[in-house]
């Protein structure tokens, strides 16, 4: 799938069937809200999957087909609603009701409703850009988080697929700044911060800065050190002594993610951190 942002130059005149669930009953793949992009050859987002999204892509884009092949000032723009119960209809065990909204979004409205989207994106700020650091970047890119990548490094060491840069430009950033803790200044308010350096010093003055931080605005969503439960005590030790308090360090997680997950693999690292943020999310 590409980025929305792509999709949105394909056709300048007509380019997005928008499909919207706006009413849910029983049982239902997705909730009220929930919404798909389609194109002619693509779509981003999803509406659950299954034989009820296969029949929402085709609907959509055989109303796209008729939209382009009609003269500009023929172009039916009226949004169409359709009712599908899951099991009678779809052949779907959970066998709710669903209600969908399709509207055909123009370039200029498309463009406008995805800023609106993005400005609910979550700030991440990731600083180190390592195998943890693009592993987490992979899987938080599929949900509605706005990545910063922080390094004192050069971009060089930045790895991550092409293709997926390229697909969430909008969501993804990378920085390269040196003393790397002076990155700490321009967050974003209630970012989550997860601090995954190549470095232990360029750590502890990156935690460092996350402190004090709290201390005067008390704005960012969460504080990560990756590290073990010996790296914590030395790093807690030495910020006890500079004058932080117990309560400034009970702000921090280390290790990061569930512990009901093991392995040291990138991967599992990410996948562990971001089921912790989720599980939190939605308790």
């Amino acid at each position: 799938m590409r980025a929305i942002t792509e999709l949105i130059h394909i056709h300048p005149e007509t380019s997005l069937i928008r499909v919207f669930i706006t009413q849910v009953k029983g049982s239902a793949p997705r909730d009220e809200g929930t919404c798909m992009w389609v194109s002619l050859d693509s779509f981003w987002g999803t509406v659950g999957g299954g034989h009820l999204e296969w029949q929402l892509l085709l609907s959509a884009r055989e109303w796209l087909k008729q939209i382009l092949e009609a003269s500009p000032k023929n172009f039916n723009l009226e949004g169409r609603t359709q009712q599908f119960i899951l099991g009678a209809q779809l052949g779907q065990c959970c066998g709710g009701k669903v209600q969908v909204q399709m509207d055909c979004l123009t370039g200029a409205d498309a463009l406008q409703h995805v800023l609106q989207i993005q400005q609910h994106y979550e700030p991440v700020s990731l600083f180190g850009a390592g195998h943890v650091s693009l592993a987490l970047a992979r899987q938080l890119l599929l949900f509605s988080y706005e990545v910063m990548v922080k390094d004192s490094r050069d971009e060089e060491f930045w790895q991550i697929d092409t293709s997926l840069q390229q697909a969430f430009t909008s969501q993804l950033r990378y920085e390269q700044i040196d003393p790397i803790a002076d990155g700490v200044l321009d967050l974003k308010p209630n970012s989550k911060v997860l601090i995954l350096t190549h470095n232990h010093a360029e750590d502890f003055e990156i935690l460092k800065a996350c402190l004090v931080r709290q201390q005067k605005k008390s704005d960012l969503g969460s504080i990560g050190l990756i590290g073990s439960a010996t790296k914590w005590a030395s790093f807690s030790s030495r910020l006890l002594a500079m004058g932080f308090s117990r309560a400034d360090l009970d702000k921090v997680k280390c290790p990061i993610g569930l512990p009901s997950i093991k392995g040291k693999e990138p991967a599992v690292i990410a996948l562990s951190v971001v089921a912790d943020w989720l599980s939190s999310k939605f308790s």
